[in-house]
């Protein structure tokens, strides 16, 4: 049975075409598949590897009002074949996994659970993370 950060990395790996690939700056996009819907935003903020930081954003607009996008930092070992949630914002809330002394947020499960049923929801309505033509994220 995998365990919730295996079944993380198992969502990424299929969303992201050559997940083990990205480099630092590397922005991807995955679009609405109907009217409506939202957009996912991938970029890649750090690369040390085996190690992928991720985040993830999404824009959605109803009507001509945009809504809030929550967003969600995830570490990626791509030897491990793992990945967890660093850290995760919604519309009411911001969460981080671990706190400055290193202790687990008691949420830290809750976390990467819902970010793994999210992610297979996404692979369900067959969404593919394709690269776009500029970086989100500028190298200092």
């Amino acid at each position: 049975m995998q365990t919730v950060f295996q079944r993380l990395f198992s969502c990424l790996d299929g969303l992201i075409p050559n997940l083990s690939a990205l480099s630092e700056g590397d922005s991807l996009y995955a679009p609405p598949r109907i009217a409506g819907d939202m957009a996912v935003h991938l970029a890649v903020s750090a690369v040390a590897l085996p190690v992928i930081e991720l985040e993830i954003a999404h824009d959605e607009v109803k009507g001509n009002e945009e809504r809030p996008a929550p967003w969600i930092v995830i570490r990626v070992d791509v030897t491990a074949k793992t990945a967890e949630i660093l850290a995760i914002q919604d519309q009411w809330r911001y969460e981080v996994a671990f706190s400055q002394e290193d202790k687990p947020n008691p949420q830290r499960t809750s976390m990467n659970l819902y970010a793994v049923n999210w992610l297979t929801l996404m692979e369900h309505l067959g969404t593919v993370f394709h690269p776009t033509a500029t970086n989100l994220v500028q190298k200092v």
